[in-house]
């Protein structure tokens, strides 16, 4: 009767210990997806800014050049 006690004691203790690092480790990865997802969308946000901002200066460029040129062009008409 007390190894079978015992038995069951240790087997409870093993649950136990194997419920808490198991939930442990799942708080460990889901913090580290978090924080990975958080990481990929902050890069996303930032390559969408770049392009944004990318392409207003390369419409502003393109503009720019090709007001300069009808000005020039006006001015020697």
């Amino acid at each position: 009767m007390i190894s079978h006690v015992s038995q069951q004691f240790r087997f409870l203790v093993f649950f136990i210990v194997t419920q808490w690092v198991v939930s442990v480790q799942w708080n460990y990865f889901y913090k580290l997806e978090y924080l990975s997802l958080m990481v990929v969308q902050v890069s996303l946000n930032g390559l969408k800014r770049c392009t944004k901002i990318c392409w207003l200066n390369g419409v502003t460029q393109y503009r720019s050049r090709n007001l300069g040129g009808f000005v020039y062009h006006r001015s020697v008409i």
